[in-house]
């Protein structure tokens, strides 16, 4: 975790090759804290929370950056051993080319045709069969031949297409990091500006509050939203279980919907996990919302489930905000932490040709419309 340097050391932020500008350098002249006007007083205390706020932003990112390099380094290095699967597979192609070829000019040439011609040949019933067992052995062979030489082909496509997959997430990761230490760096400056205008006292103290926070956020905050999205990803395998509540549902056809309410949802939650107790999860019309907290740690998380029909019927929960005892988390947080944590729920594995058509997000309340597939189930 960063460590929040006070009496008048600079805040250093290490980032992957670069440097940051450091929080301050030599202090401004300023007034005394008693001699400081009592309207601007008044502003830097409402103001504390966005140091804090901005010091945990910037925490954050640095911990992106620490994340992308490692990424970085890891698909440099697949891309690598990819390569290497691709030279040892070109070796295999070329041989099994080779092989195919000569048997195809064979056929082209007659050279088989002429083998067959044998069986004209033979004086006898006897040596007739002989001569077609082994011709037809050479056929099998052939084809086999062939075959080799196809799958030896598709293999190398394989590989070269997962060759170019890894190094499209390559470029992809070195832009992120360049855009997210550009995003750092821009916020180290400001905060190193607003700094600049205080008192050294009040310097001091909101550097205070923001090494206080983010351990606070490290130590408690970090364990708190990884236990509460473990559970809510487990108690999302149970989830059929709850829409087959029949209090829940009607049915109209080869239709059904499904009217999840807060509470059922909440008793569903609490059944499966004592931690839930802590907490309250709601629908809206902005999706669901997920509040409470452990001890003196508060934690929100608000988000939506979307639907998506393509490549497979999933409704996926979409995390749109984090905050932590009141102070919002940036966008990496909440990107990290949805990659890291499936809630999602298809529906075709608990029967199959089973789909979600409709999704609606109301006030104490989300419906689901679902439908039958015959044509998926036969």
């Amino acid at each position: 975790m960063r460590k929040w340097f006070g009496a008048g050391l600079a805040l250093a932020l290490t980032i992957t090759s670069a440097a940051v500008p450091a929080f301050a350098g030599p202090a401004l002249p300023q007034p005394a804290a008693e001699e400081r006007p009592a309207a601007q007083a008044t502003a830097v205390t409402n103001d504390a929370s966005t140091f804090v706020q901005q010091g945990l932003t910037i925490h954050e990112l640095d911990k992106e950056l620490v994340r992308l390099k490692a990424e970085e380094a890891s698909v440099d290095e697949s891309i690598a051993l990819q390569e290497d699967a691709i030279d040892r597979q070109k070796d295999v192609l070329d041989a099994r080319t080779a092989a195919a070829g000569k048997i195809l000019r064979a056929y082209y040439m007659g050279q088989r045709d002429r083998l067959w011609m044998l069986v004209f040949q033979m004086r006898s019933l006897g040596e007739v069969l002989v001569a077609v067992d082994y011709l037809q052995a050479i056929v099998t062979n052939d084809f086999r031949t062939l075959e080799t030489y196809r799958e030896a082909y598709r293999e190398q496509q394989e590989l070269l297409a997962e060759l170019a997959a890894r190094q499209d997430r390559l470029q992809f990761v070195i832009a992120e990091h360049e855009r997210q230490r550009t995003r750092l760096i821009e916020e180290q400056a400001e905060l190193d500006r607003k700094l600049a205008e205080l008192t050294e006292l009040e310097r001091q103290a909101q550097l205070a509050a923001i090494e206080a926070t983010t351990r606070a956020w490290e130590e408690e905050g970090v364990p708190l939203f990884e236990d509460v999205l473990t559970a809510l990803s487990a108690a999302m395998q149970d989830l059929p279980e709850l829409l087959s509540d029949p209090t829940l549902m009607t049915v109209s056809g080869a239709s059904m919907e499904i009217r999840l309410t807060d509470e059922a949802f909440n008793a569903f939650l609490r059944e499966r996990n004592e931690l839930f107790e802590g907490f309250d999860f709601g629908f809206g019309p902005s999706g669901m919302s997920v509040t409470g907290g452990i001890g003196d740690n508060a934690a929100t998380l608000q988000g939506m489930y979307i639907l998506e029909k393509e490549p497979e019927n999933t409704l996926r929960f979409q995390i749109d905000s984090v905050a932590f005892n009141g102070y919002q988390l940036p966008d990496t947080t909440r990107t990290e932490l949805q990659n890291r944590f499936d809630l999602s729920f298809e529906p075709g594995k608990l029967v199959a040709g089973l789909t979600v058509s409709e999704l609606a997000n109301e006030e104490g309340l989300m419906r689901v419309k679902l439908s039958f597939n015959f044509a998926s189930r036969s």
